[in-house]
C-alpha cells in the first residue's frame, strides 16, 4: 500500500508539472477555488480507496492486540486514523464539489498536525522501534543533520509567514545577514560534542529497545584486543572504547599486583604517584561479593542484592575517586581489579543497559589480562630455564679450574723451595680459588630456591662486617653505619651478607662514585628492620612497578638484572619480606624485615 501510494505521488507531480490544467484550473470570483480535473478526480478516488483500506486495517490491528499490547499501540494507531481520516474527508469533498478551496488548507494541515503529534507520542514513549525489520542507531545519527536542516527550514518558513502577516518590513541585507547567522548557529550546535552526545543518548534511549548495540561494542572492542601486546596497552584500549560509548567523562581503572595491593592505573598521575588499597579494604571486600556497585541518586547504594547502607570508610572511597558505577574485573575466579565510571552527563542514574555493557567490557578486559600475564610468565619461565642450562655449564667449567687450583696448591708446597715465591704463589692462588668459588655460589643461587637453614644470628655483627668489607673497596662515597648493640634474629648467615653485599653494591652504582649510603639496622617489637639508603637519582616509576624484583631487569648499562631478584629470593627464604621507597632525586631506600621468632 505504501508502494502504491509513493508511486502515485511519484506520478501525480509529473503530470503537475508538464500539465498542470489536467490536474486544476483557478476559478471562483468572492473566494479562490481550484477546479479540479480529470486526472485530480482519478486521483482523489485512488486516495479515498487507499485510505479507506488503511484505516480497516488498522481497525483488524487493534481488535488482534491484546492487552499491554494494545495499549503501546494505541496512540500510534489513533493518529494514522486521524491523518486517514483526513483524507477521506479531502478526498470526498473533492470528489463532491469537483474543487479545492485554498482557505481550508489551515484547518487541514491542523488535523494532519495533530495525527502526526500522536504517532511521534507513541513512538518516542513506547520505542516502537522495537520492530522485526532492523534500523540501525547509526543511520538514525547520521539522518539527525537532515532532520536538522529540516527544523531550521521550518522555523524559517514561519518566522516568514509571521512577517509577512505583521506587515513586518526590512532589508534584503538584515534578512541575508540573519540567513547566514542562523546557519552558522545550527552548524556550530551540531559540532558540539556536548549536543551530539545528548542527540545520540536521546535516540537510545527513546527510539531503541536498547541503550547500546552490544554487537557492534563488542565486536569492535574485540578488534582493538587482538592488536594489544601488553597490560599498558590494553587498559588504554578499554579507557577508549568506555569515553566513545558511555556518556560520561570520568572513568578509573584499578588493578591488583602481585603484592596483593590494589592501584589505580588509570588515570595515572604520575606528580603525586598512583593511589593504592590492600586486598582488606571495605571497598574491595565488598566489590568481591557484587555483581556490580551502583550509587544511585534516588536509592542511594545498591547492587545485584539490593539497596545497601554502606560504612564511611566505602563511602567515602567512592566519593573520592567520583565512582557512580563499578564493576569487578573476573578471570577465571580471581578478582584482578574494577572499573568505574562517573556519574552520566544526563544526569540520570544508571540503568541495567548501562551495567551489561560495563560487565560485558570486564569480562573482555580480565580475559585478556589473564592471557597477557600467563604469556610473560611462560616466557620468563622459558628464559629463566635457559640461563638456568647455562648455569649448569659454567658451574661446570669453574668446578675444573677451582679442581686444579686445589690441586697445585697441595702440591706447591713440596715442588717451590724459594720462600718468598711460595708466599705470594700461594696468595694468588688462594685468592682466586676464593673467587672462584664465590662464583660458584653467587651462580648455584640462581637457581630455584631451596630451604635454607635458619638459626638465632647476631643481625648487626653480620651487618657491619659486610660494611666494613665494602668501605675498603670504595672511595668518593660515605658510609654511614653506627653499629647497634646485639641484635639477635632467626636468619641464614651467608644469605644474609649476600643481601647486604647486593644492597651495598647497587646503591654504590647508582650514585656513581660521589654520594652518600647510610646502613641501620633497628629492633622493633619483636622484628628487626635492616635499611640501605642512598641519595642517587632513585628509581624510573614505571621500573619501579611493573620490573623490580623481576629477573633479567636493569637500569644498568652493563647489568644482568639478577641482584635484586637474588635478593628477594634470598630475604624470602629467611621468612623476611622486602620493601622499597624512592622520590626522583632524593634517593631509594631499602627496607629488610626479618623476624625474631
Amino acid at each position: 500500500m505504501g508502494f502504491i501510494f509513493v508511486s502515485c505521488s511519484v506520478i501525480w507531480a509529473i503530470l503537475g508539472i508538464y500539465y498542470p490544467s489536467a490536474l486544476l484550473t483557478l476559478s471562483g470570483d468572492v473566494v479562490p477555488v481550484l477546479a479540479i480535473g480529470n486526472i485530480e478526480r482519478a486521483g482523489a478516488f485512488l486516495i479515498l480507496i487507499l485510505s479507506v483500506g488503511l484505516l480497516w486495517r488498522l481497525e483488524n490491528i487493534l481488535r488482534e492486540s491484546e492487552g499491554g499490547l494494545r495499549w503501546r499501540v494505541k496512540y500510534a494507531v489513533l493518529g494514522i486514523f486521524i491523518i486517514g481520516g483526513e483524507f477521506i474527508w479531502e478526498m470526498g469533498y473533492r470528489l463532491a464539489y469537483l474543487k479545492i478551496v485554498p482557505v481550508q488548507f489551515g484547518i487541514n494541515s491542523l488535523v494532519l498536525v495533530s495525527g502526526v503529534g500522536f504517532f511521534v507520542f507513541a513512538v518516542v514513549r513506547h520505542r516502537l522501534f522495537e520492530v522485526e525489520v532492523y534500523v540501525s542507531r547509526y543511520v538514525v545519527y547520521r539522518s539527525v543533520v537532515f532532520l536538522g536542516v529540516g527544523l531550521y527550514l521550518v522555523i524559517l518558513g514561519l518566522i516568514t509567514t509571521v512577517i509577512r502577516y505583521t506587515g513586518l518590513t526590512y532589508s534584503d541585507l538584515a534578512w541575508q545577514a540573519f540567513l547566514y547567522l542562523s546557519l552558522l548557529a545550527l552548524v556550530v550546535v551540531g559540532l558540539s560534542q556536548d549536543v551530539r552526545n545528548k542527540i545520540r543518548f536521546f535516540i537510545n534511549t527513546h527510539f531503541f529497545t536498547n541503550k547500546y548495540d552490544y554487537r557492534k561494542e563488542w565486536v569492535e572492542y574485540s578488534e582493538r584486543l587482538v592488536e594489544v601486546q601488553n597490560e599498558k596497552e590494553i587498559l588504554s584500549q578499554l579507557e577508549k572504547m568506555i569515553y566513545e560509548t558511555m556518556f560520561i567523562n570520568w572513568v578509573t581503572i584499578w588493578l591488583k599486583d602481585k603484592n596483593n595491593v590494589f592501584k589505580q592505573v588509570v588515570p595515572q598521575d604520575e606528580s603525586n604517584g598512583s593511589k593504592s588499597i590492600d586486598l582488606e579494604h571495605p571497598f574491595i571486600k565488598l566489590l568481591r561479593e557484587s555483581v556490580y556497585l551502583i550509587r544511585s541518586q534516588k536509592y542511594g547504594y545498591l547492587n545485584d542484592l539490593g539497596i545497601l547502607k554502606l560504612p564511611d570508610s566505602i563511602t567515602s572511597f567512592i566519593d573520592e575517586n567520583n565512582i557512580a558505577l563499578a564493576v569487578p574485573l573476573l578471570a577465571k575466579g580471581e578478582f584482578l581489579g574494577f572499573i568505574g565510571v562517573g556519574p552520566e552527563l544526563t544526569k540520570l542514574d544508571y540503568g541495567q543497559d548501562d551495567i551489561d555493557l560495563l560487565k560485558g567490557l570486564a569480562s573482555q578486559t580480565a580475559t585478556a589480562l589473564d592471557m597477557v600475564r600467563l604469556h610473560e610468565e611462560l616466557m620468563q619461565n622459558q628464559k629463566l630455564h635457559l640461563f638456568n642450562q647455562l648455569s649448569i655449564f659454567v658451574m661446570h667449567d669453574l668446578k675444573n679450574a677451582a679442581s686444579l687450583l686445589s690441586l697445585i696448591l697441595q702440591n706447591a708446597p713440596t715442588h717451590i723451595h724459594d720462600p718468598d715465591f711460595q708466599e705470594d704463589l700461594l696468595s694468588t692462588i688462594s685468592s682466586a680459588s676464593r673467587r672462584l668459588e664465590k662464583v660458584m655460589m653467587k651462580l648455584r643461587a640462581l637457581k630455584p630456591p631451596e630451604e635454607r637453614e635458619l638459626r638465632k644470628v647476631d643481625i648487626a655483627k653480620v651487618v657491619g662486617q659486610e660494611v666494613d668489607n665494602f668501605r675498603r673497596l670504595c672511595s668518593g662515597i660515605e658510609i654511614k653505619w653506627e653499629p647497634p648493640s646485639e641484635v639477635y634474629c632467626m636468619a641464614n648467615e651467608e644469605l644474609l651478607k649476600n643481601v647486604i653485599e647486593n644492597l651495598l653494591m647497587n646503591a654504590k652504582d647508582a650514585l656513581d662514585g660521589r654520594g652518600e649510603i647510610s646502613v641501620t639496622v633497628d629492633k622493633v617489637d619483636d622484628q628487626v628492620v635492616i635499611r640501605v639508603s642512598d641519595n642517587g637519582p632513585g628509581i624510573p616509576v614505571d621500573f619501579l612497578e611493573q620490573k623490580l624484583f623481576r629477573p633479567f631487569q636493569t637500569t644498568k648499562k652493563d647489568g644482568l638484572g639478577i641482584g635484586l631478584w637474588q635478593v628477594k629470593n634470598f630475604v624470602e627464604a629467611m621468612k623476611g619480606r622486602i620493601t622499597v621507597k624512592t622520590s626522583p632525586g632524593m634517593g631509594t631506600t631499602f627496607e629488610i624485615i626479618l623476624s625474631c621468632e
